[in-house]
């Protein structure tokens, strides 16, 4: 009971001290020291004794009340801790795929924003061809226009100040494409798909022309949509830039050198597809 009430080092502390006191007892029994008297042996019991034992009954029974409350309130202790701990490594463990996810979105967006550098590196020759070439254009027709008389006739004049004029938009079309290619933004809006893919088809037509290839687009009607014309843009770049590169190297037959551009709305879906007759891909790869 003491063990219970107070310590295990108080309960083995007082088993020693009895046991100590016990054996002293005995040894001067034993000797003859001390005389222990026996004659309560003889007396017959009283209801004064059955009160002592149902006493001792009791606290017996309320100290194993008393180990077995505070036993209880430690395992439940122990089975709300292990709760929280539960709840815890859920949370830590919701935080750190949520953490992880964000960086894998970053990486991307990072990766994404690299390559996209990368492919208007690969387009700079034709870019710069497709640039100088509207600005030669436009520089002609302004001499031109500045060389005429004042007896020239306005049509010719006016003639020569439209293909100026188409060689800006040309140049300005040309430099909106590629500064969509650069951007890195998810702003949305409507926009035809039409023109989008018209814009891509105009900054890659120098690399076809150097490899030969024909480019065919065919569409039912224009197409809107909403969205974000920069990542479609992005998206398109990317297909015919891939479809391009399929003639790298390539020796099929030239009247198959060609790529195939097909939109067009089926019920509620718009169907967009580019097809190559181009190597393909490696198995491996």
């Amino acid at each position: 009971m003491s063990g219970v009430l107070v310590g295990t080092r108080f309960a083995f502390f007082l088993t020693l001290s009895l046991v100590f006191v016990i054996s002293c007892l005995s040894l001067l029994q034993i000797q003859g020291f001390y005389l222990v008297s026996t004659s309560w042996r003889n007396e017959q019991n009283t209801f004064a004794d059955t009160i002592i034992l149902n006493s001792m009954l009791v606290v017996i029974a309320v100290v194993a009340w008393l180990s077995n409350r505070e036993t209880e309130r430690s395992l439940q202790r122990a089975r709300a801790s292990e709760v929280e701990l539960k709840k815890e490594r859920n949370l830590l463990e919701i935080k750190v795929e949520e953490r992880t996810k964000e960086l894998r979105q970053a990486q991307l967006e990072k990766v994404t924003q690299l390559y996209r550098f990368a492919e208007v590196g690969r387009l700079s020759s034709s870019l710069f061809h497709d640039l100088v070439t509207p600005l030669s254009l436009i520089s002609l027709n302004l001499e031109e226009l500045n060389n005429k008389h004042q007896q020239e006739k306005i049509a010719d004049m006016r003639a020569l100040l439209r293909r100026a004029i188409q060689g800006t938009k040309y140049l300005e079309t040309a430099i909106k494409t590629v500064r969509k290619q650069l951007q890195n933004q998810d702003a949305k809006r409507i926009f035809s798909l039409n023109k989008e893919i018209k814009h891509i088809l105009k900054l890659v037509q120098h690399k076809m022309r150097g490899m030969n290839i024909k480019m065919v687009f065919s569409s039912t009607d224009e197409i809107k949509i909403y969205g974000s014309d920069i990542k479609f843009s992005q998206l398109i770049t990317n297909l015919l830039l891939n479809a391009i590169d399929s003639y790298e190297n390539f020796s099929g037959e030239k009247s198959k050198r060609e790529i195939i551009i097909t939109l067009n709305r089926q019920k509620k879906m718009i169907v967009f597809t580019i097809t190559d007759f181009g190597k393909g891909i490696m198995k491996e790869d």
